[in-house]
């Protein structure tokens, strides 16, 4: 805009220098709003010293970094300037099937607050060839971009719409959310697994009495409702399909809306003390207090911690306890510890479980010792802790 004003009114304060954003740093800007909005991820700024121009990408944890690596286009060539992408200590591999690449989409961006789905979807009337569906959320990507396209000197596009500018692979197909849907417990996007509490989040949440959430057509458990969050169960019935619509109807209205989601065996993760799926587990120690940097386990003590999306489980024996079918392992502070037990919480929603872990007698001590748990093969959030002495 201020070189329209230096042409039309010959200021003589346009001496100075002006620069337009040339369309590098546009791209630059594209993928630093959208790929560097992750907490765990940082673009550099564009390096234009040599040719090609390079945008470098740091990534904390090196699994999402090549999962990262895998999905971005390399490369950009805007007339005679090409501009890289690197991710730095990954190597570019393009997944080789459906599966692979929806598993890496969700990897690369499972943090990332403007993503919601990724889930592989075969050949259908409407998708005539297999694909992945990914979602993303409503929110605008903005920033200052002096084009002349635009009278204001914004640059303003859905989020969608920018991801479909840097992921490599034709075999995305794109879409928008109505809706958020996440973890109860740790808050990161979902994966529809057998006795996983899900979270409903968004305006599309407002319903009254009537209410159904339903996956496949059964009917969900209700944890809790309000009209920005509602709180559900998926079915154990989902374990058996590769993908499921989770659907929002109000029965008063007839209005509705729907997410698809991939379906996994299991999607573990730790509630925690403040509820925001990072920090102090909620666990209660050997002497029934509260653990806290205050009332930390004692090494050698058993500790009962509580999660959601451990799968699914047996029927009740004769003292009334469901058992999980998958096999559960932890670590506390990086040490293998033994998993003395893991149940459906007894008395609750089918949505939590109950899982008893020995503490290592060599187990690192302090306020914040990290602490993991696996079922069958994934593991529950990063960033949880345990306090102990």
């Amino acid at each position: 805009m201020k070189t329209l004003i230096c042409l039309f009114f010959s200021l003589w304060a346009c001496n100075e220098a002006v620069a337009l954003s040339q369309p590098w740093r546009t791209l630059w800007n594209k993928i630093r709003y959208t790929v560097g909005r992750d907490p765990g991820v940082q673009v550099d700024p564009l390096d234009t010293s040599a040719m090609p121009y390079v945008i470098n990408i740091h990534v904390q944890d090196p699994v999402k970094a090549q999962a990262l690596a895998s999905v971005l286009i390399p490369a950009h060539t805007i007339g005679n300037i090409v501009v890289a992408v690197r991710v730095a200590g990954a190597t570019p591999t393009p997944p080789t099937s459906i599966g692979a690449l929806a598993d890496a989409l969700r990897t690369a961006f499972e943090t990332n607050p403007l993503f919601v789905s990724a889930y592989a979807l075969d050949p259908t009337i409407i998708v005539p060839r297999s694909t992945v569906m990914t979602t993303f959320s409503k929110s605008v990507v903005q920033f200052f971009n002096d084009d002349l396209s635009e009278p204001y000197g914004n640059f303003s596009e859905p989020a969608h719409s920018v991801f479909r500018e840097i992921l490599s692979d034709n075999r995305i197909w794109f879409g928008t959310a109505s809706f958020t849907l996440a973890n109860s417990a740790s808050f990161q996007s979902a994966l529809a697994a057998p006795n996983t509490i899900l979270s409903i989040m968004g305006p599309e949440a407002k319903c009254g009495s009537g209410l159904r959430v339903s996956a496949e057509d059964e009917s969900a458990e209700i944890l809790y409702a309000s009209p920005t969050l509602i709180n559900f169960v998926a079915p154990v019935s989902v374990a058996d399909l590769d993908w499921t619509r989770i659907r929002l109807m109000c029965r008063e209205t007839g209005a509705g809306s729907w997410l698809l989601l991939n379906v996994v065996e299991a999607a573990p993760a730790l509630f925690t003390a403040d509820q925001n799926g990072v920090g102090q587990a909620s666990v209660i120690n050997e002497d029934l207090r509260r653990n806290a940097a205050g009332a930390p386990a004692r090494r050698g003590s058993v500790v009962t911690m509580y999660g959601t999306g451990f799968g699914k489980a047996t029927p009740p024996d004769a003292d009334g306890i469901s058992r999980l079918l998958l096999p559960v392992s932890a670590t506390v502070g990086g040490m293998a510890a033994d998993v003395q037990d893991a149940m459906l919480a007894p008395g609750t929603t089918t949505g939590v479980q109950q899982i008893k872990v020995k503490i290592p007698a060599d187990a690192p001590t302090g306020p914040s010792v990290p602490i993991r748990l696996q079922a069958g093969d994934r593991s529950t959030q990063p960033a949880t802790t345990i306090a102990v002495e």
